[in-house]
């Protein structure tokens, strides 16, 4: 998650500081991908890492198809 904020972060930089589209794509697309690791970490409320459960399992599917789509519109 840290890793993901760091990402954000320097791709912010690069996008504030240079205005390419490239550079906006480095801004906003990690920030969909941390926001949905963040809602899985908040709706996920089985014990553990495991993915144990079939709402854990529609849960991640959703937000990969919603990272996916976002992505490619």
């Amino acid at each position: 998650m840290i890793q993901g904020i760091v990402l954000v972060g320097i791709g912010s930089f690069l996008f504030h500081a240079t205005l390419l589209y490239e550079a906006q794509l480095a801004d906003e697309l990690p920030m969909i991908y941390v926001g949905s690791i963040g809602l899985f970490i908040v709706f996920d409320d089985e014990p553990g890492y495991g993915l144990q459960s079939r709402r854990s399992k529609i849960l991640i599917a959703l937000l990969l198809l919603f990272d996916i789509l976002f992505t490619w519109s």
